[in-house]
């Protein structure tokens, strides 16, 4: 004899279930809605892309060409700035130093008299500036050749030495130079003039003139001190 209360049991679970199908909580959801849903979700996610450009800049270097450094006009600036005047200004020596541009020349003074000069260059502010620099000028006509020598700091803060001068005569092809602690070098002469540039501080015994062939033209130049 079958148990009235579990058949009343039974038959509620069976409705309830009928009921919630009924209803459509347990109905799958078709793969045609799912794809559509699916859809829709990407289209109102809009995904975010980063641009890249074709021609991406190009990253200059700061550092200025030799092309940008002073003319003989800004050197021309510098002699006045001496109250002298650079009648037949000639540039023989350009070399960079570290970050710095260091020139050679020659020209008369106000009065006619010989002289020679240096001049260092720094880039500041944009623009390629005179940062030292120094003249000597011959005490006399027929001084066959004069130099001064003269201590300074770069920009960067490093100790030279310039020894710097010219020559009044056509056969002299090169100067000697002995430094203070014995060691000694040489240059060529550009169109009379002469320059030597050497690290830290030192001073010159001997500055000598010579010819091609390494004769002695003048023994020992005249040192002036730098103006």
């Amino acid at each position: 004899m079958i148990n009235r209360r579990t058949s009343a049991a039974s038959l509620a679970g069976l409705l309830l279930l009928v009921g919630l199908a009924s209803t459509g909580c347990i109905q799958p959801i078709p793969v045609a809605e799912q794809t559509q849903n699916a859809l829709a979700t990407l289209y109102t996610h809009t995904p975010t892309f980063v641009a890249i450009p074709t021609n991406p800049p190009v990253q200059t270097n700061p550092q200025p060409t030799v092309a940008s450094d002073p003319t003989t006009a800004t050197i021309a600036q510098f002699i006045q700035s001496r109250n002298d005047a650079a009648n037949n200004l000639v540039v023989w020596d350009q070399r960079p130093l570290g970050s710095d541009q260091v020139y050679g020349f020659s020209y008369t003074n106000l009065t006619g008299l010989p002289c020679a000069g240096f001049l260092l260059t720094g880039f500041v502010n944009g623009i390629w500036q005179p940062t030292n620099g120094a003249v000597v000028c011959a005490p006399q006509l027929g001084v066959p050749g004069i130099v001064g020598v003269m201590p300074f700091l770069a920009s960067d803060g490093q100790p030279y030495t310039v020894t710097f001068g010219r020559v009044d005569n056509a056969t002299v092809s090169a100067v000697a130079l002995v430094y203070e602690d014995g060691s000694s070098d040489s240059v060529s002469v550009v169109n009379g003039g002469f320059m030597f540039v050497r690290v830290g501080i030192t001073g010159a015994t001997r500055i000598t003139a010579i010819d091609a062939l390494g004769n002695t033209v003048i023994a020992d130049i005249t040192q002036l001190p730098p103006a």
